[in-house]
């Protein structure tokens, strides 16, 4: 959450789409739309409003979405993609998603400043109500 652990690395959206295209789009579509494959599900990963979906916007943190992708994408490569990879489909998934700016660059400093549209309702378990 607080990008301590993060790589050092860096990458924009526009970066992000050349590797979207190329490493993503046969699972998720070619517009993050989804897909139903003879190899599985690719989720929605881009739709700005995600109404009764659990994307993307749905997060509490962007460090949440750059872990995912840096250990678990693609699917059956996982940890093919190098760092500055990860952050550049990040971005470009952030930005695709309508929470970034074209331009913003992201890395371990930027990445946990992204507010993410659900953020305000995460409660950490140490937290208490009373």
């Amino acid at each position: 959450q607080d990008g301590q652990s993060l790589p050092k690395g860096k990458g924009t959206p526009a970066q992000g789409a050349t590797l979207f295209a190329r490493h993503c789009a046969a699972c998720h579509g070619v517009n993050g739309e989804g897909t139903a494959t003879a190899a599985g599900v690719g989720p929605v990963l881009i739709a700005p409003d995600q109404q009764g979906t659990r994307g993307i916007r749905h997060l509490h943190f962007a460090t949440t979405l750059f872990s995912f992708i840096h250990r678990a994408m693609p699917m059956h490569q996982e940890r093919s993609l190098s760092v500055d990879q990860a952050y550049a489909l990040t971005a470009f998934l952030l930005y695709r998603n309508g929470i970034i700016e074209e331009d913003e660059e992201m890395n371990a400093v930027t990445l946990p400043d992204v507010k993410m549209p659900n953020r305000d309702a995460w409660r950490s378990p140490l937290e208490t109500t009373g």
